[in-house]
């Protein structure tokens, strides 16, 4: 049985384990792109979640679009969408955190603002909560020597990759066991 993919705004209930994709959109390289297929190859079951727009059109075909483009809901619409399958990973799978170095400079925007207020948020969920999070962070991140500090200190036995590749290997490891 093939796993399925899920982009915003679709719902769907899927069986077994799923990977939300977390980290940067906007200024990030399509890192998703490379994560979708890579984590399908290694496991074909594995069902991923995946708020980006920019995911390949194959992808995109089986989940068309509903969003009406001119309107300012469609912000709300994709966080509440996030919102959703982050509690399903949380629940039933991993969710998974990968922190590139900026591709593209946004001047109006923090590179990568909304996915450190979500690794703080879930980290903190991690206190009270059995949720699993793979993480790795890109050499040149913004801020990741302190990650690698504090996060082992906070988590023991966190393992923090370096890679992509890294990130999907202990996020199958940890949605699978």
């Amino acid at each position: 049985m093939a796993g399925d993919v899920l982009l915003p705004p679709n719902y769907r209930d899927v069986d077994g384990s799923l990977i939300f994709l977390a980290g940067p959109i906007q200024g990030a390289p399509e890192w998703h792109n490379i994560a979708i297929p890579r984590l399908q190859e290694l496991c074909r079951c594995i069902n991923v979640a995946s708020p980006s727009k920019h995911v390949d059109e194959g992808y995109r075909a089986m989940n068309p679009t509903k969003f009406d483009k001119t309107s300012d809901q469609e912000g709300w619409e994709q966080v509440d969408w996030e919102t959703f399958y982050l509690e399903r990973a949380a629940k039933e799978g991993t969710i998974l955190f990968w922190l590139p170095r900026e591709h593209t400079h946004i001047c109006k925007r923090a590179y990568a603002q909304t996915s450190r207020e979500e690794l703080g948020k879930w980290f903190a969920r991690k206190e009270t909560r059995d949720v699993n999070i793979a993480i790795a962070i890109q050499e040149g991140f913004s801020g990741e020597q302190y990650l690698r500090y504090v996060l082992p200190k906070e988590h023991p036995g966190l393992v923090i990759g370096h890679s992509l590749e890294d990130v999907c290997h202990e996020a199958l490891r940890l949605a699978c066991s």
